[in-house]
């Protein structure tokens, strides 16, 4: 016969028969990494023809930099990371056209070395502009995060006067990790001003990669 004691007698059976789960939940929060990492975009105007230049890993390290005196800068960063390189490159003439061609580089001189991959891509017309959009292998060296005074080369680039160059970085600060002085010396700079350099890692003058028009460059 159901009644209600009954029932509630069988609810109670069944939770003694049943031993309840207890979830254990971790009240102390992972200590993560004080590390700044930021993500950055930088755009660059090739200003003259590039033929098989190579772009070393302190190139693209010395691009963003902080002056400590009139004379002297260092890497912003300490460390990087590419997730993608792309070019731009229009035809200047009517039927003549133009080329880009980027291979990674194979052998970064430390004992290492990354399977040899050439990207190239040519203009047609006058309105179909030569492009390429590449990205590092997961398994190539160039995809490691790397020190910005790190001098193993990284990529060799062929491209005409007017190509628009954007490389997309993943950019970090470590904390107790000294920045590396730029390889080439900048002038007339403000000591903890921000300043941006060429791809190539030279000052405005000298470069080949101009950044955009309103940035500080030195």
């Amino acid at each position: 016969m159901y009644t209600k004691r009954n029932v509630r007698k069988r609810k109670v059976r069944s939770l003694r028969q049943k031993p309840q789960q207890v979830s254990i939940v971790n009240v102390i929060p992972q200590i993560r990494n004080y590390d700044i990492t930021v993500r950055r975009k930088l755009f660059f105007e090739v200003n003259a023809q590039v033929t098989a230049l190579t772009i070393t890993a302190q190139n693209i390290g010395d691009t963003q930099l902080i002056a400590t005196s009139a004379t002297q800068g260092y890497a912003l960063f300490s460390a990087w990371k590419l997730r993608r390189f792309r070019a731009w490159a229009v035809p200047n003439t009517v039927g003549n056209p133009v080329q880009i061609t980027f291979e990674w580089y194979q052998n970064n001189g430390y004992g290492f070395a990354s399977r040899p991959c050439v990207h190239t891509c040519s203009s047609m017309g006058i309105d179909t502009p030569a492009i390429i959009s590449v990205k590092p292998e997961k398994s190539a060296l160039q995809s490691f995060w790397q020190t910005a005074g790190g001098g193993g080369n990284f990529f060799i680039l062929t491209c005409p006067s007017g190509t628009i160059i954007e490389i997309d970085l993943d950019c970090a600060m470590t904390d107790g990790n000294a920045n590396s002085a730029l390889q080439n010396a900048i002038a007339s700079a403000t000591a903890g001003e921000f300043y941006y350099r060429g791809l190539d890692g030279l000052a405005l003058a000298t470069t080949k990669f101009v950044p955009p028009a309103g940035t500080a460059v030195k």
